[in-house]
This record gives structure tokens, C-alpha cells and sequence, in this order.
């Protein structure tokens, strides 16, 4: 019986794999299939099977290798919060550093685990996804600090704090979907003007190019409104 077979006949939480290495889907799938609460539903090696797979089979869990064909997997992760927020996703990776880290976390990931920790901590970070939790950064190393969700919304919503109110505006029609030429027409700018302040933000939100400026801007103001309105 294929995984996908499994995941249909028995009332366990359902795990998606996204890692482009079969050898390594195929020892995680071995590892999740021996615990009496969990079960692989699905494997895909690369963002576009990963979009379709979630689609069909509706995970209750995505694990998410950080490195997927030469590139790191934040597109994915970001598609998959805005389309999926009802579905967490955890991120596997061989990286240390605290950078790769709060990248995930920025992108929409709910945790972070390193891929050479203990196979226990792994199934701990997966069953706590399941069951609604939010890990955030999982101590991985003496390279990695503990960071959780309220940590680094505090840092977001600090960063937001930095931006005047024109790079506000900017990041708001973003947020909302406008192109560059219909924001500088909305606030009687030049693609010059509004391309400066499109970078101003940038760089105070610390993010590494404009694409992922686009990309994120509706999780950012999100986060906006929540400090706005908290309490």
C-alpha cells in the first residue's frame, strides 16, 4: 500500500514531504509511518508538485525542505500560508544560521528544525503542528537562538514602526495588489520617486529584494493592523 493509500484508510494526521532528494523523502516516510498518530499522505520534489499535491490531497502538515533545486523554498512556503493558512508548515534545512531561520518564519513558516537534529524532535515539531501549536525557531544548535512567533512579531511590528507615512501608503497598495505604475498614479508620483521609496522600504523591513517586498507585503500589513488594533 502507497502513502497515499495509507493516508486515505486511516484517521492519522496527514504529512506532505517537499524535498527534491528521494533518498531523503524516503527515510522521513519510513521515520512518520512508524508513529501510530501520523502518516505521509504525500511527497513532491519541487514547488510546482508541491502546489498540486496540497491541492489534492489537503495535508494536515507540510514538512518543507529549505533547499529545493538550487533555491531556498520561500516562494513556496509564502504561496502555501496565503492559500493554506488553515495548514502549518515546517521547515527542514541544514542551515544554522539564525538568518535562514527568521526567513522562514518571515516567508510563513511554524517551525524550524534542523535536518541532522534527533528523528524525536522532528516527530515532536510535527505532532505540536497538527495539534495547532506554533513552534516558530526551534533551538537547533549553538549558530541558532530560540526566536518564537510573539519574538519575532515584535520584531516586525518594530521594523513597520520605521517606515514614514508615504513608505506606508507604498506598502499598503502593495499589499493590495497594485501595479508600480498604478501606485505612482494613486499618489501622483514618478516611477523614479516611487521606485526610492519602494527600496526605502526595503531595507528598513530587511528584506533582500523588491520581488520579495511584493511578495510578503500582505502578511506585513496584516501584521500592521494587528499592532494596531491589539488589545
Amino acid at each position: 500500500m502507497d502513502s497515499q493509500e495509507t493516508c486515505a484508510n486511516a484517521p492519522k494526521k496527514r504529512v506532505l514531504l517537499v524535498d527534491d532528494h528521494a533518498v531523503v523523502r524516503m527515510g522521513l516516510t519510513r521515520l512518520i509511518n512508524e508513529e501510530p498518530d501520523l502518516v505521509v499522505c504525500g511527497e513532491a520534489e519541487d514547488e510546482g508538485r508541491a502546489l498540486a499535491a496540497v491541492k489534492e490531497l489537503h495535508p494536515d502538515v507540510a514538512v518543507v525542505d529549505w533547499s529545493l533545486r538550487d533555491k531556498d523554498a520561500s516562494s513556496l512556503i509564502t504561496t502555501l500560508s496565503r492559500q493554506y493558512p488553515q495548514m502549518p508548515v515546517l521547515v527542514l534545512s541544514v542551515h544554522e544560521k539564525q538568518y535562514y531561520a527568521e526567513q522562514a518564519i518571515h516567508a510563513g513558516a511554524r517551525g524550524y528544525v534542523m535536518k541532522h537534529e534527533a528523528t524525536e524532535k522532528l516527530i515532536e515539531a510535527v505532532r505540536r503542528l497538527a495539534a495547532g501549536q506554533t513552534l516558530g525557531v526551534e533551538k537547533t544548535g549553538p549558530a541558532v537562538s530560540t526566536m518564537d512567533t510573539n519574538e519575532w512579531t515584535a520584531r516586525k511590528t518594530a521594523l513597520l514602526k520605521t517606515l514614514t507615512e508615504a513608505e506606508t501608503n507604498v506598502l499598503r497598495l502593495i499589499a493590495h495588489g497594485y501595479s508600480p505604475s498604478r501606485i505612482a498614479e494613486l499618489l501622483q508620483l514618478r516611477l523614479r520617486d516611487l521606485s526610492a521609496l519602494q527600496e526605502n522600504v526595503r531595507v528598513k523591513l530587511q528584506l533582500h529584494s523588491v520581488t520579495e517586498l511584493f511578495q510578503t507585503a500582505p502578511r506585513w500589513i496584516s501584521e500592521s493592523y494587528r499592532a494596531e488594533h491589539k488589545g
